[in-house]
């Protein structure tokens, strides 16, 4: 018996310590994210979109923040709201909210590709879609099927967007990114939306029937929103033809975007398509969304 209190004398203190610690929290939550659903009427779908909320922030603040719309959210955003919380920690970045778009309830390969290819494709290309339905094996009930970029911009525009704003404390400073084929869509929001989005995040992009987006950029240069950004990375190893499109739209933009800070290019070495995401999530958040000056003091 008397062991027993011993042990009992020992082991209570320990089983309680969590407990009481749990009970007394210190400072704000590392990470504050909330997840909501939206069925679009443009297009059909249900977006998936979750929302990471930075250090400090508070509905009932007069204050707004800008808005990063992260695109392949199911994939993307645990790695950008991640990485902004640790970067919060020493005050490096501005504060905004990031929203992850996602059309995929579950993380299913071939619908996620199918899912993206349609909506961040500008223009119906036959061809291509039936050479990369082999190429990534796609299921003959799920082909590949392109050109949903104007109708998912849409959503964006008047569904997606006008959500998010009614329900967080965020203003019209809002930026996209984008990976791949997130990377031609974010790279077809500049060309074709410019007053949408004034930060673009445009992450190792593929090319897109053959030049066409070089071409729209050409022939009709967008009409920037003062103080856009622009953030253009690739990794060393890319795709056949991605290192090619990404500095070809970087030499295309930089007339345009002449001021120090509008226009950054990082090339990653040692990277391929894949391995290349988490820092070039990094990149566009310490990029587009450094902190303050007056912040940094």
């Amino acid at each position: 018996m008397r062991r027993r209190l011993i042990l009992m004398a020992f082991v209570w203190p320990l089983a309680m310590w969590p407990l009481t610690s749990a009970a007394q929290p210190s400072g704000p939550r590392l990470v504050q994210e909330e997840r909501h659903t939206l069925t679009s009427k443009v297009n059909g779908k249900t977006y998936v979109l979750q929302v990471s909320l930075p250090k400090g922030y508070a509905a009932d603040a007069p204050a707004t923040h800008p808005t990063l719309y992260l695109l392949d959210g199911h994939l993307y955003f645990p790695v950008a709201a991640t990485t902004r919380a640790l970067l919060d920690l020493p005050g490096a970045l501005e504060r905004v909210v990031i929203v992850g778009v996602s059309d995929v309830v579950d993380t299913h390969e071939f619908s996620w590709n199918a899912s993206r290819w349609l909506d961040y494709s500008p223009s119906r290309d036959a061809q291509r879609d039936e050479r990369n339905t082999q190429r990534y094996g796609m299921p003959a009930d799920l082909p590949l099927r392109s050109g949903g970029a104007p109708a998912f911009l849409k959503a964006l525009r008047t569904e997606i967007i006008p959500f998010i704003e009614s329900r967080y404390r965020v203003g019209p400073d809002r930026g996209i990114g984008g990976h791949s084929m997130g990377g031609v869509f974010t790279t077809y929001a500049l060309a074709a939306a410019p007053d949408l989005f004034k930060r673009y995040a445009i992450l190792s992009p593929t090319t897109w029937a053959d030049g066409e987006l070089l071409r729209l950029l050409k022939d009709k240069p967008p009409a920037l929103q003062t103080g856009t950004r622009v953030l253009i990375t690739w990794a060393a190893q890319e795709y056949v033809g991605g290192v090619q499109f990404a500095q070809d739209l970087a030499a295309l933009l930089r007339p345009a975007l002449a001021a120090p800070g509008q226009l950054t290019v990082q090339a990653f070495d040692g990277e391929g398509h894949h391995s290349v995401v988490p820092a070039s999530l990094s990149r566009m958040l310490t990029v587009l969304y450094p902190a303050p000056a007056e912040a940094k003091r």
